[in-house]
């Protein structure tokens, strides 16, 4: 705001907010890291054995930077 004629008026500060990042190709989605991941199981004994594959979604908080 102006008083007078010969006042000088202030910028506005702008404020940048720290860029929030996810670990390698995890997406961000409202604010949190979701990243997937497989895990592979093997099941049975001796010659009667299986492989399970499971893919497994995970959360976390993303680093500010």
């Amino acid at each position: 705001m102006v008083a007078n004629s010969s006042g000088t008026a202030q910028d506005d500060i702008i404020i940048e907010q720290p860029e929030e990042t996810c670990s390698g190709d995890d997406a961000l989605a409202d604010g949190v890291c979701i990243g997937t991941t497989v895990t592979v199981t093997q099941t049975g004994t001796g010659t009667m054995t299986s492989t399970v594959t499971v893919p497994v979604t995970f959360t976390y908080a993303p680093t500010l930077q």
